[in-house]
């Protein structure tokens, strides 16, 4: 049996596509997916391909399969704290495990939750997210709302947990 099992079902690669398998070893969820991520609380990320099929895009599934948000995503992340980043457009923003967004999509850059915060960015540039550079950064806690002003220039002042200024 794979060790690949998270919540009970496991991901794997058949004829080129990724489905879900259950400990049974009996297909849950068909191979129709580009990629398969691990579930993390309930739910797990996938890719595929666009309908023009030029192109792939990301979402959430279910244990069922059941597609939780359309499938229009550049990148998504794994829930953690409750909470999953995803981006699309360049531009970032938040579902909960509910499937609604209280953080919009409209930050230039953005972090996973970390001990109860996420770091989010306003005007940085640059094409791909994870190399944006300026902008002004601040935090959102976990109750949803900004830890201080909405957005802080301070991130370069707090360098590996210490501050720097």
């Amino acid at each position: 049996m794979p060790a690949c099992f998270s919540e009970g079902l496991c991901g794997l690669k058949k004829d080129g596509k990724y489905g879900y398998i259950n400990k049974a070893k009996e297909v849950v969820i068909p191979f129709q997916y580009l990629t398969a991520y691990s579930f993390t609380a309930g739910y797990a990320r996938a890719t595929k391909m666009t309908a023009d099929r030029m192109d792939w895009r990301a979402g959430f599934i279910n244990k069922s399969g059941k597609e939780m948000t359309p499938f229009e995503y550049k990148s998504t992340s794994d829930f953690t704290e409750g909470m999953a980043l995803v981006e699309k457009d360049s531009k970032v923003g938040y579902y909960d495990l509910n499937f609604k967004m209280p953080i919009p999509i409209q930050y230039d850059n953005g972090r996973s939750f970390s001990q109860g915060l996420a770091a989010v960015n306003k005007g940085a540039t640059g094409s791909e997210s994870w190399s944006k550079k300026g902008g002004k950064w601040g935090f959102f806690v976990i109750k949803l709302v900004p830890c201080y002003d909405p957005i802080l220039f301070m991130m370069k002042h707090f360098l590996s947990g210490k501050w720097k200024g």
